[in-house]
């Protein structure tokens, strides 16, 4: 999902708490999504009808949840990337840091850890895996273009770009998937066109009518429509409600920027600490393999011994100090950063 800390040190403009915040929220989404049909996998038919209240449940926090990701991209279309070396070494230094650190956390605590899978990881080798990393690699080289085209092509012709792109987008990468290369928004294409639309909301200052409503409405569409997907054998259905490239999920991501950005919140000191060390939280438990197995393992148990308010509740126990873990983890490396920064610039 984008960097959260070091996303914030390459775009410009200072840290708005209200944006922080949402940055939070996202990324306890993203462990929210990992927790569910990541690690437990997409229910069938047969769950629905024998657990309807569960998996109804289920597929509503899926559909929720699955924001998470454009949110970042849209907040640094927001503020705009400013490329630099030193931004794009913090941001892999950040990266290899957790790498490492995870592997020496589950060492801890299996005492088995593969070399040849954290040569891996630590080269970000593996297909697949760390994609966002790379993908938000791609947008930053990229960026400079991207800036130039925002800020001096005209309203209707930016317009006019979002509207091909994203209908080009749905059709070739959703509807028809002839496009390998959008790979249902993991990829450098659809970020292009999320921070595009970022950029326009900042230099346009466009605001859709009653955006909660819109909101509320638009997750509630969704959500049936993924039930009703499920429910009839046609899980595609529920795909197209839920891919990060999905129209309802790019307008649900959108509105959740505007809400936020129209909510007054005095500069907090809390909200900012914490915003600027959550992208560990990703890093930690999606970014190297022992820490990645041990997260889905540890799901899937949870929801194998526990039903109801119990799973629930034991289910964000786990999530929370997962995310606490991930912060505090952080603290050493910003630490390390600053020293060594001063040494080599």
């Amino acid at each position: 999902m984008s960097d959260t800390s070091k996303i914030q040190s390459i775009t410009s403009g200072p840290r708005q708490s209200n944006i922080e915040l949402l940055r939070i929220i996202s990324m306890f989404l993203v462990l929210m999504v990992h927790a569910n049909f990541w690690s437990l996998g997409t229910p069938d038919r047969q769950e629905l009808t024998s657990f309807p209240m569960a998996t109804g449940f289920r597929i509503f926090l899926n559909t929720f949840c699955s924001i998470c990701v454009n949110v970042f991209i849209l907040i640094s279309g927001k503020f705009g990337i400013r490329r630099s070396f030193k931004g794009l070494c913090s941001f892999l230094f950040q990266c290899i840091y957790f790498v490492i650190a995870g592997y020496i956390l589950m060492w801890l605590v299996t005492g088995n850890c593969s070399i040849i899978n954290f040569i891996n990881d630590v080269l970000f080798l593996e297909k697949g895996s760390s994609w966002f990393i790379k993908a938000y690699l791609g947008l930053y080289i990229l960026s400079p273009v991207l800036n130039s085209f925002a800020d001096n092509c005209s309203k209707q012709v930016f317009k006019t770009t979002l509207i091909l792109f994203f209908s080009f987008q749905t059709y070739f990468g959703m509807i028809n998937g002839s496009a390998a290369f959008i790979q249902f928004g993991y990829s450098v294409f659809s970020f292009i066109g999320l921070y595009l639309l970022g950029r326009y909301y900042t230099r346009f200052s466009v605001t859709p009518p009653h955006c909660i409503l819109l909101y509320i409405s638009t997750l509630s569409i969704s959500t049936i429509i993924s039930i009703i997907g499920i429910g009839i054998s046609r899980p595609y259905l529920m795909d197209w409600m839920t891919y990060y490239i999905s129209p309802t999920i790019i307008l649900m991501s959108f509105l959740s920027l505007v809400i936020f950005d129209k909510i007054h919140i005095k500069p907090n000191k809390l909200i900012n600490w914490v915003s600027a060390s959550c992208f560990g939280v990703y890093l930690l438990h999606m970014c190297n393999a022992p820490c990645k197995i041990f997260f889905k393992k540890t799901m899937c148990f949870l929801y194998e011994s526990f039903s109801g308010c119990a799973y629930i509740i034991h289910t964000f126990t786990i999530l929370i100090a997962i995310f606490i873990i991930a912060i505090l983890i952080d603290q050493p490396r910003k630490f390390i950063w600053t020293h060594l920064i001063k040494r080599v610039v």
